[in-house]
């Protein structure tokens, strides 16, 4: 557990409130498995993609949208 913040009125000479943050480690688990499950999905939308166009929008360094579009193509 990590103390984030100590709050301390002036008329108090010790901190009169403790907060502390509870899951810091697994927020930054999650983001790690969101990351992966990201990158994930653009291996499966390139893996069955015989024709068509696969476009990753990123922000700060992040995918935030995958679209994918797929043609059929047929012999004439």
């Amino acid at each position: 557990m990590k103390l984030v913040s100590s709050v301390r009125p002036l008329f108090y000479k010790k901190p009169h409130v403790l907060i502390f943050a509870e899951g810091d480690e697994t927020m930054a688990e999650k983001r790690k498995e969101d990351e992966k499950k990201k990158y994930e999905l653009v291996i499966q939308a390139l893996e069955n993609l015989a024709f068509g166009e696969l476009h990753i929008t990123i922000h700060n360094g992040k995918i935030v949208q995958i679209n994918r579009i797929e043609k059929q193509r047929f012999s004439v």
